[in-house]
Order: structure tokens, then sequence, then C-alpha cells
């Protein structure tokens, strides 16, 4: 039998900090007890915080202490509002394991908290709620307290099957095809299907070249998937100035245009520069920029334009495509600045965490064999 030494340690400064997070984006979201939210957080943190001081590792990144100095001010401007950006860059600081260990992690407390979630639903703790949206769309809460949330939350464990495999098997694709399937049937959330889709036809493609020894084709995909993801942020920044023009697709975003402008026109300047906003929206871009400035803004545009430099040169796939169907999803959805959504941790992991050399590679962790 083999037993690693620091098993508990992950399990108290990983998996219990983890498991904190995706329960506090139940309570709140399906048990309505916000009064929980900050202390969940903080009992994550402090616990994050002490496993990363047990381990002496006190070497922070360029990159890392960069962002920790712009949530800091970002902080100290907008006081709470800018709690969720604070908790993503002390979990990749403190959160000292390697990827493939926060991703496999991150996956198992997900499915566990799915499966608490389907016994509340059981036991009638939470409702499975059903009603027929303006868009004249049958939708279906699943437990929380409306189908979009309820999307994120059970796709959140798709994603991290999908990448917590080292090799993606036909199996545990229609697996992940049939679950989605099952979440877009009730929530009828068509960004959560688009994203799984584009996932995992990206994820297809890169598999498809390198079996096949297409070199070229390899560099043309990771140059295009580096392109798309600066493409958004610039295209999102962009838009903000002639929003009014995108106006003719109101409709059929569910009116997300005009909540954009809306958006735009009371926030104005000083939210623009340095954040503050207190609207909300259904897009990360729009999020990002007016709830933390513009300075935060372009810092992630070019934190995210080298950590996929890095996944295409070390050939990662599964984050590359994990990245670009997270990041055109994030047009349409604000999860990925949510620090309770599993998966967002993982890719803030991969954008913040600088060179560092865990990230491609397997965690060496000391086993001990007892006989």
């Amino acid at each position: 039998m083999t037993i690693r030494k620091n098993a508990w340690e992950q399990f108290v400064f990983l998996d219990i900090p983890l498991f904190l997070l995706g329960m506090n984006y139940m309570l709140y979201n399906a048990l309505t007890m916000d009064t929980m939210k900050t202390i969940f957080r903080i009992g994550a943190i402090c616990l994050l915080l002490a496993g990363w001081i047990l381990k002496g590792k006190f070497i922070v990144d360029k990159k890392v202490f960069f962002a920790m100095a712009l949530a800091m001010v970002s902080l100290m401007l907008n006081g709470s509002m800018a709690l969720n950006f604070v908790v993503i860059v002390l979990f990749t600081i403190c959160a000292s394991y390697s990827l493939e260990t926060i991703v496999k992690s991150a996956f198992r407390i997900n499915v566990f908290l799915v499966l608490v979630m389907i016994v509340l639903m059981a036991l009638h703790i939470v409702n499975n709620t059903s009603y027929v949206s303006t868009m004249g769309r049958l939708r279906y809460t699943l437990g929380f307290e409306n189908p979009n949330v309820a999307a994120l939350f059970y796709s959140s464990a798709i994603y991290l099957l999908l990448v917590s495999r080292k090799k993606l098997k036909g199996i545990v694709v229609i697996f992940a095809f049939l679950m989605t399937g099952v979440v877009f049937y009730y929530t009828n959330s068509r960004t959560s299907l688009l994203a799984l889709l584009a996932f995992v036809a990206l994820e297809g493609m890169y598999l498809f070249f390198e079996k096949r020894n297409m070199d070229n084709a390899l560099r043309i995909f990771g140059k295009c998937s580096i392109a798309i993801i600066d493409m958004l942020f610039i295209l999102n920044l962009v838009s903000v100035f002639i929003i009014d023009k995108f106006m003719v697709f109101d409709a059929l975003l569910s009116f997300r245009i005009s909540t954009f402008s809306r958006m735009i026109n009371s926030s104005g300047i000083k939210c623009f520069l340095l954040g503050g906003t207190t609207a909300t929206v259904d897009n990360f871009y729009y999020m990002l920029l007016f709830q933390y400035g513009i300075f935060i803004y372009i810092f992630v545009a070019i934190a995210t334009h080298c950590a996929m430099k890095k996944m295409v040169t070390s050939r990662n796939s599964r984050y590359i495509s994990l990245l670009v169907g997270l990041f055109l999803v994030a047009m349409m959805e604000s999860s990925l600045i949510r620090p309770e959504i599993l998966v967002a941790l993982v890719v803030w992991k991969i954008i913040l965490s600088g060179n560092n050399e865990s990230l491609i590679e397997n965690n060496t962790e000391i086993n001990e064999e007892i006989e």
C-alpha cells in the first residue's frame, strides 16, 4: 500500500478550501445564506495561507506580486467590491501545488457538491422550480435561484472532468456530452452548451493534428488560439465606445446589449479608470473593466496572453482549449470573476502563475511505501 506523507496537508490546505469556496456558491445561490459568504471565503483563504506558510516557499513571481499590488489598491479604493479579485490572487499564490493536483482536487470537490445538491433537491430542501422565460423557453432552476447560476455550477464539474484526464477517451467525451445535454435540457442555458462544444471541438482539432504530426497546423492552431483571446479583450474594450451599434443583436442575446449599455452609462469614467461599479451584467469583460478598472483589465489581458503562449509552447492542449472555450463564454457570462466557481479558479491559476514549471509537470510528492 502506498501512502503519501503529505496527503493530510493537501486535504486540509487544498481540498477543504476548495470545498468552502464551492459550498459558498451553493449557500448564497441556493440556500439564500448570504451571511455566511464572507466567513467561508475568509476560512478558505486562511487555510490556504496557513498551508503556504507551512511549506515555507515564500518566493512570489513578479506577475503574481504585481497582481496582488493591483488587488490591494483596488481593495483600498472600492472596498468589498474588489474582494473577488483579492481571493483569486491569494488562491494563486497560496495554492502552491501543481496544476494537475489542483485540477483533480477541484474535480473531486465539484462532483461531491453536485451530489450534495441532488440530495438537497430529493429532500426538497431546495426546489427544482420551472418557469417560462420572457423568450418563451421552459427553464428549470435545478435547486438554484435561476437556471444560469445552476448551469455554471453543474457545467464546472463537466469541464473539470475533461481537463482532469491525462488523455481524453471517447467514453469520457460521450459521458460529458450526455451530462451537458441533461444540464441544457433543464436549464436551457445556450451559453453553457456552446462553451462545452467549443472546448471539445478545439481539443479534438488539436489531438487530430498532434496524432498526424502536423506541426505546421499545430503552430497555426496555437497562434489562432492566442489571437482569439487577444481579440476578445480588445473587442470588448472597444465595444464600450460603440455599444449602440450592436443593438440589432439585443433581442437575440436576451437583451444583454441594452443591459451593457445601461452599465456603461451608469458607471462613468471613474469606474472605467478605477472600478467600483455596483451594476452587474452577464459579461466577464465588462465586469472586470468597470468593477476593477482599466489597469487591472489590461494587466489580466497581458497575463492571459503570456499564459497562453506558455501553454502553446508546452503543448498543453487541455488548458489551451479550456481557456479559449471559457473566454468565449465570458462574453455572455461573468462567472470567470467568481472564485466560487471551481473551474474559474483553475483558469486563474493558469493565467496568474508565472514562470512556474509546476504548471506543466506532475506534482512530485514524496511517497512512502508500507508493506
